[in-house]
């Protein structure tokens, strides 16, 4: 991935998601890929405020599990501050657009995850139980 980052802060701001579904493919720091925030195995439907687009090695890092608190905090403020121009690209590409509905299920999945003290993907190959 070339330069370290020296914090989870660094490195979700710099290269993890690009909360705005705004392909900036070319600033990410290696291959790209649209992901679902939650995970598809949990919430199956493609609202376009449940993607993101992710680098590649960790989009494969973070798997099937749901992103850590501070990634959570990012995704939700973006959803809820860009919730028109989301509804805007979805609608020209043929996508769900529900900013509650996402927000719902994101609640719904954090709140069983700590239940049951599931483990969450902090940076890299970093994991760590819900808090």
């Amino acid at each position: 991935m070339g330069k370290e980052h020296s914090t989870a802060a660094d490195h979700t701001r710099s290269c993890v998601f690009d909360y705005g579904f705004r392909a900036r493919l070319q600033s990410l720091r290696g291959p790209g890929e649209v992901d679902h925030f939650i995970p598809w195995s949990r919430y199956p439907r493609n609202l376009v405020h449940n993607l993101v687009v992710a680098h590649r090695a960790c989009n494969n890092a973070k798997s099937d599990l749901l992103a850590g608190s501070e990634h959570r905090q990012h995704w939700t403020s973006h959803v809820v501050s860009h919730d028109v121009t989301l509804c805007e690209i979805g609608k020209s590409n043929g996508l769900l657009a529900d900013r509650t509905a996402a927000l719902h299920v994101a609640d719904w999945c954090y709140v069983e995850a700590r239940r049951v003290g599931a483990d969450v993907w902090i940076l890299g190959n970093q994991y760590q139980p819900l808090a």
